[in-house]
């Protein structure tokens, strides 16, 4: 009792330190300068209000490779007649975080992600607030977004903003531009911002290699055109995007294709030319000197003087300003050396006790969990011997991690190896080859070293598993390594063992990866309700026809199947049913309590019975094609299961991280912020109002209860298994994983926000709350069940001694 109740204390004072380091690593990356101050500076008095007006478009994930060719002619067109170029992204590749940058000069924090669905009112000074101040009359058309963030210093009678799904893109596009187009043409109007989200909205459905896509871009293309037409040549016209788009349909990354938006200034007072690169939040003091405001805002934002045509006095007065401020000298600097410095005020130094502190705490846990991990009580190790395996482990450990991130392995395999359909198809007789070398080397071992199950190898297994998972986080794309990783198991498993329910598991993950394939161009398509409910139905018969094979010893099979099938009609029911993402989960939850109850009159039954509990769950909770998917859950859940029987708790962990990953990788999403999750129709409904809580809710309990079923399950297999032990084992790679990537993190230097770092943790720290979510769930419903026996019990002794 003392050596559970002791490594339970162990595991939690493990993640308490790491989760303390993480917090401290954390607000450490997100200090960046986004603060300066002006103090009361006036601006030139030649900035007076124009005589012309300012109209912005924002093309919502344009790209400039698409935006500067005949995909798009107008637009490319004006390149004639005004400046033209890059506006590079200075903060995280997020719509509202475009929109701080461009009216307010802002940088935007990762969090900014939330407010991308429903914005909060900005307290930060921007273009809006000072045009209405003089008097002049300020309009936004575009979603809840950029109403939410500026609405309140504009005239909200303008545009009245109406919902739209995803799919619906070409009808919210149609409906935004006959607003503007209307309002722009008749009424009076001195700043007017027109923000379509349509290429955004096509590119997460249908990503930009959609043959729909091109039409749609000369659709916008067309609307551009009506609108900038409908101003003078003494307006003021921007058209740029607040991020763009990768060919996947995302924007979490800052490559190339996200981070460099085009943008064309036209305009009286502005040069002609391009191509010239622009920082995004230049935008907003460059539009306030065009608008005639006060360009100097309590941000890093400089004003892009080189774009406009100023008089000499002026331009000089507002770069000895500017140089006062950002170098705190009243020695003039040029622009382009203010730009540099201003980098630089940017930019984040490593910090060398912050990067020690985060190896250190990574260490310390690291030892806590193997501690916790090596000691199921059937290994019967000594804690000397136990703490001598985990420092040489460690220290192992480390040294390997050093050398692969020196020299690149899974960069390698990431770059040359990848798993792709592409590459299996070209070279399927290679890839058949690696995976039957995969499967070869653990035979040679065995018949080498004979079979053993010494504790050794135990730990061995448990610090090999760990320089795999993090290794394969080292690379450029992890998903290729892990993918590896994940289908390479079963066969070193099946070569050590020869038992065939691995080659089983092998089978059922290329089944899931085959669907993934095969709907890859059809990814966001959304599963008609006949079609979600055949899928249900069909799943049913492939579990009902598992089942009456493996009673068919049972005298009570007929009605042990009859009392199952009763049973799941509800299920069947409620993935047919056309009702909210919320009331969907709510009932299939609900139902995983009957399911749970009938588990554990037949146990021969309960991991069939429970493994279509999470494939139902699965189908009633997404519609979108790629999450077909997950009906191989089915089989994969019954193999790890079956395969897990008589084996260690390192084993058990292992399988758990084997089955979490398989279900992160198998739907193709990479390592975005399953941003797929939000594109579901189901899902978006709640998304795209004020239900955002629920969204994340129904998205994370889509991990956490079937990992909580996986890990109920494992503790059934064996009562004599540490559930702690298996927790710290599935944990240890992840935490490993983090604690790498934040160490580097904090000890290199960057500027602005590192977002495509930021952008892949979520993912394993989302592994991370799945599984701790799933092991307190599971040891919360095992005190209650044990302390509801006990009364009863009690009451039943009670009872029995007054009769």
């Amino acid at each position: 009792m003392w050596a559970r109740q002791k490594g339970a204390i162990l595991f939690f004072l493990a993640l308490l330190i790491f989760s303390t380091a993480i917090a401290y690593a954390g607000f450490g990356l997100l200090a960046i300068q986004n603060h300066v101050e002006y103090g009361e500076i006036n601006p030139p008095s030649s900035l007076v209000p124009p005589r012309g007006r300012m109209l912005v478009i924002l093309l919502d994930s344009a790209r400039k490779d698409f935006t500067f060719s005949d995909h798009m002619p107008f637009i490319s067109s004006l390149r004639e007649y005004g400046a033209w170029g890059i506006s590079e992204v200075a903060s995280v590749p997020l719509t509202i975080a475009g929109d701080l940058a461009i009216f307010s000069g802002t940088l935007a924090s990762p969090f900014a992600f939330f407010e991308d669905f429903q914005a909060s009112a900005t307290a930060s000074d921007n273009l809006f607030q000072r045009v209405t101040q003089q008097n002049r009359r300020a309009v936004i058309f575009s979603s809840d977004v950029m109403h939410g963030a500026y609405g309140k210093y504009t005239d909200l009678t303008a545009f009245k903003p109406r919902f739209f799904l995803f799919s619906q893109y070409r009808k919210d596009a149609r409906y935004l531009f006959n607003q503007a187009y209307g309002f722009l043409k008749k009424e009076k109007w001195d700043l007017a911002v027109v923000q379509f989200i349509t290429l955004d909205y096509i590119g997460h459905l249908e990503t930009p290699r959609s043959p729909k896509y091109p039409p749609t871009l000369r659709i916008i293309d067309d609307y551009v055109r009506q609108l900038v037409n409908l101003t003078t040549d003494k307006d003021v016209v921007l058209i740029t995007a607040e991020h763009g788009m990768d060919d996947n349909g995302f924007h979490v990354d800052r490559t190339e294709m996200v981070m460099e938006t085009p943008f064309i200034l036209l305009g009286p007072r502005v040069k002609k030319g391009g191509p010239t690169k622009v920082l995004q939040i230049d935008w907003a003091p460059t539009l306030s000197i065009l608008a005639g405001v006060s360009p100097f805002y309590e941000s890093p934002a400089l004003p892009a003087l080189d774009l406009l045509k100023l008089p000499a006095e002026d331009k000089s007065m507002m770069i000895k300003l500017l140089s006062k401020v950002i170098t705190g000298t009243s020695t003039p600097m040029t622009l382009n050396e203010l730009r540099d410095k201003r980098l630089a005020n940017m930019g984040r130094k490593g910090s060398s006790p912050m990067g020690v502190f985060m190896v250190s705490a990574t260490l310390l846990s690291m030892a806590l969990l193997a501690y916790v991990s090596l000691s199921d009580g059937d290994l019967g190790w000594t804690v000397r011997s136990r703490i001598w395996l985990i420092g040489g482990g460690i220290l192992g450990l480390c040294a390997l991690i050093g050398i692969e991130f020196y020299v690149g392995v899974s960069d390698y395999v990431s770059s040359h190896l990848p798993f792709s359909a592409n590459l299996i198809f070209a070279n399927p007789w290679q890839v058949a080859a690696a995976f039957a070398l995969i499967a070869a080397l653990p035979m040679f071992y065995v018949r080498l070293f004979g079979k053993r199950n010494s504790s050794l190898e135990d730990g061995l297994l448990l610090f090999l598993f760990t320089l795999l998972f993090t290794g394969g986080f080292l690379s450029a794309n992890p998903y290729h390594p892990l993918n590896w990783l994940v289908f390479s198991i079963p066969l070193v498993a099946w070569g050590l063992s020869r038992r065939p329910v691995w080659i089983l598991l092998f089978g059922a993950f290329w089944i899931g990866l085959a669907i993934r394939r095969l709907t890859f161009y059809n990814v966001y398509t959304p599963i008609s309700l006949p079609d979600r409910w055949l899928l249900a139905a069909g799943v049913l018969v492939v579990g009902f026809s598992f089942l009456w094979w493996r009673l068919r010893e049972d005298p009570e099979r007929i009605s042990t199947l009859s009392n199952g099938l009763l049973l799941f009609v509800p299920g069947v029911a409620a993935i047919a049913w056309p009702s909210t993402v919320e009331v969907r989960t709510i009932l299939l939850v609900l139902l995983l309590i009957p399911v749970a109850l009938v588990s554990l009159k037949k146990p021969i039954t309960r991991d069939v019975w429970l493994s279509l509990w999470v494939v139902f769950f699965y189908l009633g909770t997404s519609s979108n094609i790629n999450h077909t998917t997950h009906i191989v859950a089915l089989p994969i859940l019954i193999a790890i299961w079956v395969a897990a029987r008589g084996t260690s708790a390192v084993a058990r962990g292992i399988m758990i991280s084997l089955f979490i990953w398989a279900f992160y990788l198998l739907p193709g999403n990479g390592f975005g912020l399953k941003l797929i999750e939000l594109t579901d129709q189901f899902i978006l409904g709640s998304a795209m109002t004020e239900h955002i809580e629920r969204t994340v809710l129904v998205i994370a309990s889509r991990y956490i209860l079937p990992a909580t079923v996986l890990l109920w399950g494992m503790t059934w297999a064996d009562s004599g298994a540490s559930t702690v032990s298996m927790v710290s084992t599935a944990l240890l790679p992840a935490l490993c994983g983090i604690g790498v990537r934040l160490s580097i993190l904090v000890s290199t230097a960057y500027v602005g926000l590192p977002w495509e770092e930021l952008a892949r943790l979520p993912v394993l720290l989302g592994y991370f709350v799945a599984v701790i979510s799933a092991f307190l769930i599971v040891a919360s419903v095992k005190s209650v069940t044990k302390l509801l026996w006990s009364q009863a019990l009690a009451i039943n002794h009670t009872l029995s001694r007054k009769v």
